[in-house]
C-alpha cells in the first residue's frame, strides 16, 4: 500500500504506469498532492510506504521530510528528486529517509525493489530499536542498581567499613562502570545510525562545556600521573549547538588520551577559526600510523599493535565522535608522528549574532567586531 506526495501530475502518472508494468505485485497507490492532505490518509489508512517528491512546490524538502518522519516513524519513507545530487542523498538519508531515488533513472524493477528493501529495512530497524531497548533495560538498570548499593556500603552510610574491604569494594565499583559505558555507547551508535539522536540546538558557552568535561576527568589523569591542561580563549565562544553532544564528543577523546598516554601530558586547546570553533586533543602517547589513520573513524576498528597493560576497548568511541560532530555541521580530523603525539582536531559552526545594518559586519556577544 503505497502513498505518494507529489506535486506534479506527469511525474505521478509516470510512477503509476511503471506500477501497472508489473501487475504481479499485489500493490494499492494513493496519491496526494500536499503534505497536509497526506497527514489526512495516514490517519485513515495502514500505508506500507510513502514515497515523497523532496522538493514541491513552496516546501524545503528536508524540513517536509522530517516532518513526515516525525508524524509516523514507523512508516518506511523513500525520496525522489529530478537533481543528480548524492549530497542531497546522504542528507535524506540521515533525517530518515530509506532510500533516494533520482526521476529520470527509475524503472519499474528499480521503483517496486527499491519499495520492498525499504519496508524490510525499516523492519530490521524496530527490531534493532526493541534489542538495544532491552539491553539497556535487563542489562543497564540492574547495574546502576548494583552500582549504586556498593557505594553506600562504600562510603560507610550502612556501618564502618575495613580498608581491605574498601579496595575491594573500589575495584568492583569500577569493573560496573566498564560495562554500564559499553552500554551506553552501543545504544548511542545505534541511535546515530538509525538518524534517531535528537539535536537541540541553543546558544551555549564552549568554554563552559570543555571546562565541565575537563574536572569530570581531571582525578582520573592525576590519578595515573599524567597532567591534563586546558588552554581556553579569554573571550567566551558562544555558539548555537547541542551542549549534550559536545559533552559527549570529549569524553571519548579523553578516554583515548588518557588510555594511551603512559608519560607527557594531554592537552585541550579550544581557539575560534574564522566562523567555526576549533577543539584540539592532543597527547604524548605512541601516536598513530600513516596508513591506519584513514581506518580510525569506522565502526568496531582498532588500529596498532596493543600493549597488553592497555584495555581494549570497544572501537566505536571514535565513529561516535565522528557522527556527533557531523550531526552539528562540523568536521573532525586527527594528526599524529608515530612514537610521539597525536591530536584530534574537530571544528563546529559558530553562529554569529547582530548582524550591523550598516556594514554588514558580524558582532560576537563580547561587543567586538569579529573577535
Amino acid at each position: 500500500n503505497i502513498l505518494l506526495i507529489e506535486d506534479d501530475y506527469k511525474d505521478a502518472r509516470l510512477i503509476k504506469e511503471l506500477l501497472v508494468m508489473k501487475q504481479k505485485h499485489h500493490w494499492e497507490l494513493t496519491h496526494t498532492q500536499n503534505l497536509d492532505d497526506a497527514f489526512k490518509f495516514m490517519k485513515q489508512c495502514d500505508f506500507d510506504v510513502v514515497v515523497l517528491d523532496l522538493f514541491m512546490k513552496d516546501l524545503n524538502g528536508l524540513v517536509t521530510l522530517k516532518r513526515l518522519v516525525a508524524e509516523n516513524s514507523l512508516i518506511p519513507v523513500i525520496v525522489m528528486t529530478g537533481l543528480r545530487d548524492e549530497g542531497i542523498g546522504k542528507n535524506a538519508i540521515r533525517e530518515g529517509a530509506q532510500d533516494y531515488l533520482v526521476k529520470d533513472q527509475i524503472t519499474s524493477d528499480f521503483f517496486l525493489r527499491a519499495v520492498q528493501y525499504a519496508i524490510e529495512r525499516k523492519k530490521l530497524d524496530r527490531l534493532k530499536d526493541e534489542l538495544f531497548s532491552y539491553v539497556n533495560h535487563e542489562i543497564s538498570s540492574p547495574l546502576c542498581v548494583i552500582k549504586d548499593s556498593l557505594s553506600q556500603i562504600s562510603n560507610g552510610i550502612l556501618g564502618q567499613v575495613d580498608p581491605r574491604q574498601e579496595q575491594f569494594l573500589d575495584l568492583t565499583l569500577s569493573g560496573i562502570d566498564r560495562p554500564v559505558a559499553i552500554t551506553e555507547d552501543f545504544l548511542l551508535c545505534t541511535k546515530l545510525e538509525l538518524g534517531k539522536l535528537p539535536v537541540h540546538k541553543k546558544m551555549i558557552s564552549f568554554n563552559g562545556a570543555v571546562k565541565e568535561v575537563a574536572e569530570i576527568f581531571r582525578v582520573s589523569f592525576e590519578q595515573k600521573g599524567v597532567p591534563l591542561r586546558v588552554q581556553l580563549p579569554l573571550l567566551d565562544i558562544r555558539s548555537n549547538l547541542d551542549r549534550e553532544r559536545v559533552c559527549q564528543i570529549l569524553p571519548n577523546l579523553l578516554s583515548n588520551a588518557l588510555k594511551y598516554t603512559i608519560r607527557g601530558s594531554v592537552k585541550i586547546t579550544v581557539s575560534r577559526a574564522g566562523r567555526n570553533v576549533r577543539c584540539a586533543v592532543s597527547d604524548t602517547g605512541p601516536g598513530i600510523a600513516k596508513e591506519d589513520i584513514p581506518k580510525l573513524f569506522k565502526k568496531y576498528v582498532q588500529v596498532g599493535e596493543r600493549s597488553s597493560k592497555i584495555r581494549k576497548g570497544t572501537g566505536i568511541g571514535l565513529f561516535i565522535c565522528k557522527e556527533l560532530v557531523e550531526l552539528q555541521g562540523g568536521r573532525i580530523i586527527v594528526k599524529s608522528r608515530p612514537g610521539r603525539w597525536t591530536k584530534f582536531i574537530f571544528t563546529l559552526p559558530v553562529k554569529l549574532s547582530n548582524p550591523d545594518p550598516g556594514t554588514g559586519a558580524f558582532f560576537c556577544p563580547c561587543n567586538r567586531v569579529n573577535c
